[in-house]
């Protein structure tokens, strides 16, 4: 598949991810040539810019948001993709104030794998069960580990997100190590294509290969159901897993923070 095809793919599956939090009862989504979602004032949530699409008045764009940046209703965090604009970007908010957060020994990836490729699903490890999630109470175990091994803290709970369970695109597994939920996986639909979300095991079940074994459980329903590409973005500690999975990097996303500390009395 052509390169520029293949991260586009990734672009849009994340776009499509970040979306998805709207569906929650606490989350404002912001459309327009800056895109964010962000938490109700007096609850928590995911805060962030994940698509910047903007044109010559891209300055002039960004100094309308700076009030915003500085009193919290605009996300501090900003996600830069191959597909952002204008092209000097990252140059524009580094000027603006911003920070630029990437860490260049330990890049994040956007990844993506043709399912041609997937490797046999041929894992004899008695210990490890997978299944998908559909009822309330194993949902409801999945938001907790995924709130304790991945973002350790709550950023989700069951009801902002009860939601997310009843909609057809979106589905959700739980591995076993012995009998205990110890592993989630996520997998967003759009097509032919899936991307791959909320791959998080608890930290005391680790290196025991139960997310590969998660991993491969659930692409390999993906290629018989029909999907052909699957797409995530991955950090660089989670990077090496995917490679074993056959996944792909296709670019490396930058991400910029704008201090909240940030006040009028810096520029004065």
């Amino acid at each position: 598949m052509e390169r520029n095809i293949v991260i586009k793919s990734i672009v849009d599956d994340s776009y499509t991810y970040f979306r998805s939090f709207a569906l929650a009862s606490n989350i404002q989504h912001r459309t327009g040539k800056v895109e964010w979602i962000h938490p109700v004032p007096g609850t928590q949530g995911p805060s962030i810019v994940f698509k910047v699409s903007m044109d010559a008045s891209a300055q002039r764009e960004i100094d309308g948001l700076i009030g915003g940046l500085r009193e919290g209703s605009v996300p501090s965090l900003w996600v830069i993709n191959p597909l952002s604009n204008p092209d000097n970007i990252v140059q524009i908010l580094a000027s603006k104030g911003f920070e630029n957060r990437t860490d260049e020994a330990k890049p994040e990836f956007g990844m993506a794998l043709e399912l041609t490729r997937l490797p046999a699903n041929d894992s004899g490890n008695e210990s490890i069960k997978v299944k998908r999630v559909l009822e309330v109470n194993d949902y409801k175990t999945w938001i907790d580990i995924v709130n304790c091994a991945l973002h350790g803290w709550d950023m989700l709970t069951y009801d902002n997100y009860a939601t997310w369970l009843k909609c057809e695109s979106i589905a959700f597994y739980l591995a076993f190590w012995e009998g205990i939920p110890v592993c989630t996986v996520a997998t967003i639909r759009n097509g032919h294509r899936a991307s791959i979300e909320f791959v998080s095991t608890l930290e005391e079940y680790r290196h025991k290969g139960i997310a590969y074994a998660a991993c491969l459980q659930v692409l390999s329903e993906l290629k018989t159901s029909g999907v052909k590409l699957a797409t995530l973005r991955s950090n660089f500690e989670a990077h090496t897993l995917y490679l074993r999975l056959g996944f792909l990097p296709y670019y490396t996303q930058q991400l910029l923070c704008f201090p909240k500390y940030l006040r009028d009395e810096r520029n004065t």
